[in-house]
């Protein structure tokens, strides 16, 4: 008679005999599976080893939380570096943001438009070629600066046209924070806490503008125009409804 070909595949367990199965030892159980280890735990592990590695700490400023010991740089050419390149990668752009806002104020609003414009815009442009920049992040940020020159200086105080600049210090560090943790927000499910961070923030506005938390709706957008989008769209569908007569609509600027 042909097996099943299920026995085939898995060939049925020996059975003991019943004068043998006191013999038979008894199996350990599984270990259980580790703990899911929070990035906020693993945080705090890294201070408490930094804290005990380094000994007593002096008086003075408050240590920098992580105390993570960094390597030194090396260039590994990979996409994601090292911790000691990506350290020395933040000094510098960090040394390169505050001076950047040292100097706003004594850069003219106008900055350099037209020709001279266009013209300083061809110098700034090289082909990227298929081996690293010579001068590395360094020369990088020097072409950066270079090219910043021609245009509007939006965030200083000498411009009044327009809305684009004026953006907050602490609102480009929590854009950094934001970039690098990389957190999908566009379901609660998928990330709750920075959804809820988010909620009470919108929450708090509402209150600040008179209305109920309790009823009032929002959302963060990347900026004026998506705004001023969702606020007009949002308009219309509060006057026509899903099916309205769009023709008899006026919008005043």
């Amino acid at each position: 008679m042909p097996l099943d070909p299920d026995d085939i595949r898995t060939p049925p367990e020996s059975k003991p005999e019943l004068g043998e199965a006191e013999d038979i030892e008894e199996r350990d159980p599984e270990p259980a599976s580790a703990p899911v280890t929070r990035l906020l735990d693993r945080i705090e592990d890294a201070q408490a080893h930094g804290d005990a590695s380094l000994g007593p700490i002096p008086d003075g400023p408050a240590p920098h939380p992580l105390l993570t010991h960094l390597g030194p740089p090396e260039d590994s050419g990979a996409l994601e570096p090292d911790a000691g390149t990506r350290a020395a990668w933040m000094e510098e752009v960090g040394a390169f943001v505050l001076e950047l806002l040292k100097t706003i104020p004594e850069r003219p609003a106008r900055g350099t438009l037209g020709p001279a414009g266009k013209k300083l815009a061809e110098q700034c442009s090289t082909p990227i070629g298929e081996k690293p920049l010579t001068g590395g992040l360094g020369e990088a940020l020097r072409r950066v600066a270079e090219a910043m020159d021609a245009s509007l200086e939006t965030a200083g105080p000498g411009y009044l046209a327009y809305v684009p600049g004026g953006g907050l210090y602490a609102a480009g560090l929590a854009d950094l924070i934001a970039d690098v943790g990389n957190r999908f927000t566009g379901y609660a499910m998928a990330a709750p806490g920075w959804v809820r961070l988010e909620q009470d923030v919108l929450d708090w506005l509402a209150q600040e503008f008179g209305h109920d938390p309790q009823q009032a709706r929002g959302l963060f957008t990347s900026g004026s125009s998506l705004a001023n989008f969702t606020a007009i769209v949002t308009a219309r569908h509060h006057h026509f409804g899903d099916s309205g007569d769009y023709s008899r609509a006026l919008i005043y600027t």
